[in-house]
């Protein structure tokens, strides 16, 4: 079940942990970097903060929308489990009917159907650096792999 949670209903704790063990966390959605960018963000929380999502919040000649913060790429539903185009959808749906529009970024791992939502999309370039070193080095082409070497030197 999805809830909707003010700022402070928040559990500061528990959501950080949920970003941590996202396997599509980002530095963006822990709380204290929301409460910089952000102050007084609400958020959707579903389960026991299995999954969240922030809501960055203004107002605009007394309407309320979500916007996307300076020096906040992406947001979007993070996840302790792998995400389906189904669970977005339930959180999009979610969002309190007070915010009147939304101009957010979602984050790479939250694929949803355009012909539902006014999607814009936008390029982002991301290494994964999960796998080694040596498996990431193999991917390189010569010349990447030739300037690394003369950097070393």
């Amino acid at each position: 079940m999805i809830k909707y949670l003010t700022y402070n209903e928040i559990d500061k704790t528990r959501w950080d942990d949920c970003i941590s063990n996202a396997f599509n966390g980002i530095i963006y959605a822990y709380s204290w970097y929301l409460d910089i960018v952000c102050p007084s963000w609400d958020a959707l929380v579903e389960d026991d903060y299995e999954r969240v999502f922030p809501l960055t919040n203004g107002k605009k000649s007394g309407i309320n929308y979500l916007f996307q913060p300076f020096f906040t790429q992406q947001l979007g539903v993070f996840s302790k489990s792998k995400l389906n185009e189904k669970n977005i959808e339930n959180f999009i749906e979610n969002i309190p009917h007070k915010y009147k529009f939304a101009e957010i970024n979602l984050n790479t791992f939250n694929k949803i159907s355009d012909e539902k939502y006014h999607l814009i999309p936008n390029l982002t370039h991301e290494l994964d650096l999960i796998p080694p070193y040596e498996a990431t080095y193999n991917h390189y082409s010569e010349n990447t792999k030739r300037n690394i070497r003369l950097a070393i030197n």
